[in-house]
């Protein structure tokens, strides 16, 4: 009987620990992890330290559930500013958008003015308080949002 308990207890941990996501980030609607950093970076800098750091990128959005669960965590966790970066990239010359980490753009919550930029390098903010994304110059220094798999031990 011992054995069978102790068993149990082992595939219970090992379940859980499996699951799990790094200290201080949270599981999204996805099942992925998600790091709220509200110290910002530039676009590009930002899904760099995504994926050096944290084996992610900047968040990709693929649903509403995700926005919202996204949209809500920030409004707790970002105070200086009311957009913050996730993972699209605007490009204006040839109309499209996509994700930095090369998923399909298969869901869109842009505002309704906010359609295509014509000057610049843009990257793809989402607003705390509207759920409404905008693109946004990519040397503007904003929080963002990463999709973690690990931390990496930062040197010190």
């Amino acid at each position: 009987m011992f054995m069978f308990l102790f068993s149990l207890f082992v595939i219970t941990f090992i379940a859980i620990s499996v699951n799990a996501c790094p200290a201080e980030t949270l599981q999204g609607p996805d099942g992925k992890c998600y790091g709220f950093f509200p110290y910002g970076f530039f676009h590009n800098k930002s899904d760099y330290v995504c994926k050096e750091f944290y084996g992610g990128h900047l968040a990709s959005i693929h649903s509403e559930k995700l926005n919202e669960f996204l949209m809500v965590n920030a409004r707790d966790l970002f105070f200086e500013t009311d957009n913050f970066w996730i993972g699209g990239k605007v490009y204006e010359d040839e109309g499209r958008y996509s994700w930095t980490d090369k998923s399909p753009f298969d869901y869109k919550n842009l505002e309704k003015d906010d359609e295509f930029h014509s000057d610049g390098n843009y990257g793809l903010a989402l607003n705390k308080n509207t759920g409404k994304w905008h693109g946004i110059k990519s040397e503007t220094v904003l929080p963002y949002v990463c999709t973690v798999y690990y931390k990496k031990r930062i040197p010190k």
